[in-house]
């Protein structure tokens, strides 16, 4: 993990100093999103599922998740269609 992270940092270094980020920021940054990953063991891959972690915050555990491997379990377009009208949103 030590040497992808460190990578992956010299291949963004010139563009994430150009934003102020330091090694040490970029590190900080790396470890907030790893610490909210899944495991899938049978591929070995670390999964972010953005929200996912705001289900649980109980000391006692009240949410699972589980991983489907399935045509049908795809939302393909549907994922990105507007859930209404964005015409009719109040803006202030």
């Amino acid at each position: 993990m030590q040497q992808c992270v460190g990578a992956s940092y010299e291949v963004l270094q010139e563009e994430l100093q150009a934003m102020g980020c330091s090694y040490q920021d970029f590190l900080a940054a790396v470890q907030v999103l790893h610490s909210r990953c899944f495991f899938q063991p049978e591929t070995s891959c670390h999964m972010a599922v953005p929200g996912i972690d705001m289900a649980n915050h109980s000391a006692t555990p009240n949410a699972q998740v589980a991983v489907q491997h399935s045509p049908h379990a795809v939302q393909g377009i549907a994922a990105i269609e507007e859930v209404c009208d964005p015409s009719t949103l109040q803006r202030e």
